[in-house]
C-alpha cells in the first residue's frame, strides 16, 4: 500500500514538473518497479476461493487470473520507461 500510495503522489508530480528520479529515489523506484512484476509472479502462485472453495489446481490459477486481472496488472507494471527510451537524455550536437 505504501508503494501505491508513493506513486500516486511522485507519479503526477514528475509529469508535471519534467522531474527525473536520480540517485536513492531512482533506487526506490526501481525496486517499486521490481516489486510490481514479481507480484504478477506470485498472483500465478496464489490459490483462490470458488463458491466457498479454495482452489489450488495450477491450471485454474492461471485461468483465473488470466481472466480477471492479469491484464490490468500487466499494463499497470509494465516498465515502460526502461524500454521506451525518447532520447531526452541524450546530448545532442
Amino acid at each position: 500500500m505504501v508503494f501505491i500510495i508513493y506513486q500516486s503522489i511522485i507519479i503526477p508530480f514528475r509529469i508535471c514538473f519534467n522531474a527525473e528520479a536520480k540517485g536513492v529515489l531512482l533506487a526506490i523506484e526501481n525496486t517499486i518497479d521490481v516489486s510490481f512484476m514479481l507480484d504478477i509472479l506470485v498472483q500465478f502462485n496464489t490459490g483462490f476461493y470458488s463458491k466457498g472453495n479454495m482452489i489450488n489446481n495450477r491450471k485454474d490459477i492461471v485461468i483465473n487470473y488470466c481472466t480477471s486481472w492479469f491484464s490490468i496488472d500487466l499494463v499497470a507494471s509494465f516498465p515502460y520507461g526502461w524500454v521506451f527510451t525518447d532520447g531526452i537524455d541524450q546530448e545532442t550536437g
